[in-house]
């Protein structure tokens, strides 16, 4: 037990292991907005892709 102590409090700055788990968290973060905000997106998209539809079938004037 009281070399756990002792490392705990020899410990300083951030391990490797600390930083993949926080960029474990982030890259997680990530997806689940990407997920969360996919009806949202696609269907900006979809719009998007009718008004250069309309727009090229009518011409530039």
């Amino acid at each position: 037990m009281e070399l756990l102590k002792r490392l705990y409090k020899e410990e300083s700055g951030q391990s490797g292991t600390e930083y993949m788990v926080l960029m474990a968290s982030v890259v997680a973060a990530i997806l689940g907005a990407a997920f969360a905000f996919r009806g949202h997106f696609q269907d900006g998209v979809d719009a998007m892709g009718e008004n250069v539809k309309t727009n090229l079938s009518a011409g530039f004037q």
